[in-house]
């Protein structure tokens, strides 16, 4: 919806510019807010229907969830900022994402008749992955697991941004809504198409590992194209589901690899005691994957600069007009009093907003929002119980019957706060005594009296700092705690008193600083420094399922079987192969960082025996520059290479990808194109000469535009 189509509105601490969607719990806004230290931040609102607002044990679950969802702070999820309720109305305040589901991409990239390419389709899962792996393992202070589900992975619940950052959305959200009472027997909220086995059926609880199988049918509709359970009618589509049957990948997709169509596979696997038991596990192979995958066997790292550009080639109007999109903090303070303007406008009686917060994430400080009251003593008497619970003072009143003041805003609890204490009270009552004194004075000599000022609630201010490390990766801790950040990231600090951060990266020493506002900056750098290894080699304990598999390391064999151990040098990168008769083989790498022990198990699949095919005539090119019938029986051979890699064609029909080696070929001149859309460069056409009983070898260059054959 446009802006010019809706009417900027002041909610709580919030501004909601525009509507952005309505969904079937709530309507969600971009908004504004401004942060503790001034900035104008951009928010997504979504405030929650009255039918959801009024259902108490729907409240109830959705506020235990955001206690938990408030302590994800990854940069593969959607950050939640708050759970709250303003004007009797419920709301959840996120993380603003600039950008697009994956299901909108999905949509697009079929429009275009186009296919994901094999290494986009593996980072974006991977990157879902990741931020599965960070929600799954997350504990609580006690080392409890806090045993997170999503319960509602699905493209429209991934967004991508414009920036190409991945991110998972609407964790606990999914949860309240399938447990709420208003679930009736039989009925199964959630999408269907997307659900695990047992996430249909009621007599099996919910585990983690029902994400990654939903997972996989993101990863499965990506490469295909298809969706594997779609169907008309809701029990058809749970009947199918449960069947789980799947037609292979690599059937409908031929330029699948085999290695990649395995892990797909094996995340869709029915029984889930026979999937990915950990969403880190799926990391890792397709980590290895991509590596294996890429062109000459030179490793290729697929970040969100390659997704950016990806994003682009489908929405690059929507991406133009984003990076010009915000709002100003001259601008924000306008829109805030205009609007208290036109409420004083509409009541002659007002009273403060209520507002209330039932779960916040500390990494978001915003400020305390503002209002106008008319009637002052009942401001007064409200305001002042909020103050003593919270324990500010009253610096002054003005003598004014209409004020502007902060509103002072505290987290509901099912239990009241304990009231102060008569022995605080005593102790105050000097102070009090002093005030008093000071009051009367100023009221029979109103001449020595200051000017009337507003009200003002004091309270420390926040400052946000960005921290990098070389290298990345480190976590950050706060005074000896757990802030769930790692670098780069921000924090919000308060340099009320000096504060002590320490960065902490395996393998490297780590790092404490102790920041005060004299050393504050908007971005710090540190090194990390690696620790001084005592051992030089590390134990590697090497397993595989079945066991007896032969290995190499680097490619030579070490004459051991599994289960067995290496003792390999600290710092190294190294290549394991096991073999094992009746097995496919089976290549994986292992980066040994420290002296401590490294647990290696690797999962061997049986070699599916074929019949044996039809022995078919040899695979020739026929052109109509060839002469007679003697002439096309001279065959020989073409090798083409390509930087970066590319579909080949040869008069017209597609061969392969590159590097395409050893390829039969009537000799001849012929006509060869090649293409790759998906690294946005344009297609480069040569024509080649194939002598018989010769090997013509040929190589191009996308970026440098040369291109060179020899015949051998």
């Amino acid at each position: 919806m446009s802006q010019s189509k809706f009417s900027v509105e002041k909610f709580g601490k919030y501004l909601l510019i525009e509507q952005a969607a309505s969904g079937g719990m709530a309507v969600i806004y971009k908004a504004a807010a401004k942060m503790s230290d001034a900035s104008i931040q951009t928010f997504a609102i979504k405030r929650i229907l009255p039918q959801y607002s009024t259902d108490q044990e729907f409240i109830s679950l959705l506020h235990d969830e955001a206690k938990l969802m408030v302590r994800l702070n990854h940069p593969n999820i959607v950050s939640m900022v708050e759970f709250g309720k303003h004007n009797e109305q419920f709301y959840i305040a996120m993380e603003y994402i600039d950008g697009i589901t994956l299901k909108d991409l999905i949509t697009k990239v079929a429009s275009h008749h186009e296919p994901f390419t094999i290494d986009m389709a593996s980072h974006i899962i991977r990157e879902i992955a990741i931020g599965l792996s960070y929600a799954h393992r997350r504990k609580d202070e006690n080392g409890k697991s806090l045993a997170i589900v999503h319960r509602d992975v699905s493209p429209a619940n991934i967004l991508l941004s414009f920036q190409g950052d991945v991110k998972v959305a609407d964790f606990g959200i999914s949860k309240a809504q399938s447990q709420s009472h208003k679930t009736q027997v039989g009925i199964i909220r959630g999408k269907i198409g997307y659900m695990s086995p047992e996430q249909t059926r009621s007599d099996i609880d919910i585990d983690h590992r029902s994400d990654l199988y939903s997972l996989g049918i993101i990863f499965y509709e990506m490469l295909t194209g298809l969706r594997p359970f779609a169907s008309n009618t809701i029990p058809e589509a749970i009947k199918l589901v449960r069947e789980g049957k799947l037609v292979k990948p690599s059937e409908v997709r031929q330029d699948i690899p085999k290695n990649l169509e395995a892990i797909m596979l094996k995340i869709l696997a029915h029984d889930r005691e026979e999937r990915y038991q950990h969403a880190q596990d799926i990391v890792d192979d397709l980590n290895e994957f991509l590596v294996q995958h890429a062109p000459l066997g030179r490793p290729v790292r697929i970040s969100h600069v390659d997704l950016m550009g990806f994003i682009q080639r489908f929405y690059k109007k929507e991406m133009a007009k984003a990076s010009s999109v915000g709002i100003k903090e001259q601008e924000f303070e306008k829109i805030v009093e205009k609007s208290i303007l036109e409420e004083q406008a509409k009541s002659r009686k007002m009273y403060h907003e209520p507002s209330q917060t039932f779960a916040a994430n500390p990494m978001f400080e915003l400020s305390v929002p503002e209002t106008t009251v008319r009637d002052k003593n009942e401001y007064q008497k409200q305001q002042d119980e909020l103050m003593r619970k919270r324990g500010y003072v009253r610096l002054r009143e003005g003598r004014t019957g209409s004020i502007s003041v902060p509103i002072v805003e505290y987290e509901s609890t099912h239990t009241e706060t304990k009231r102060m204490l008569p022995s605080k009270l005593i102790l105050a009552l000097p102070f009090l005594i002093i005030f008093a004194a000071a009051g009367y004075y100023f009221i029979r000599n109103p001449s020595s009296s200051p000017p009337p000022e507003p009200m003002k609630v004091v309270k420390n201010p926040l400052r946000k700092i960005m921290f990098y490390t070389d290298p990345p990766g480190a976590e950050v801790m706060l005074n000896g705690q757990v802030t769930g950040v790692v670098t780069p990231g921000f924090l919000n600090l308060d340099f009320s008193s000096p504060v002590q951060v320490e960065f902490e990266l395996a393998g490297h020493l780590p790092i404490k600083k102790v920041l005060t506002q004299e050393t504050y900056k908007e971005e710090m750098r540190f090194v990390l420094d690696p620790k001084h290894v005592v051992s030089t080699l590390a134990k590697v304990s090497l397993s595989s399922d079945p066991t007896g598999a032969s290995i190499k390391l680097n490619g030579v064999d070490v004459e051991k079987t599994t289960p067995s151990s290496l003792d390999l040098e600290v710092g190294g990168q190294y290549q394991l192969t096991f073999n094992k008769e009746g097995y496919e083989e089976k290549t994986t790498s292992i980066d040994v960082q420290s002296p401590e022990e490294i647990q290696k198990k690797v999962f061997l699949n049986k070699i599916k025996v074929k019949p044996k095919p039809v022995k078919k005539a040899q695979k020739q090119i026929i052109t109509s520059t060839l002469g007679n019938q003697q002439n096309a029986l001279k065959t020989g051979v073409f090798s083409m290479i390509t930087v970066p890699w590319s579909y080949v064609y040869i008069n017209g029909k597609m061969i392969q990808e590159t590097p395409l080696t050893k390829f039969k070929i009537q000799e001849g001149q012929h006509t060869v194109r090649l293409s790759n859309k998906g690294q946005k460069v344009e297609d480069h056409t040569m024509q080649i000469t194939v002598k018989a009983n010769k090997t013509t070898i040929c190589s191009y260059n996308f970026v440098s535009k040369q291109d060179k054959c020899r015949i051998e």
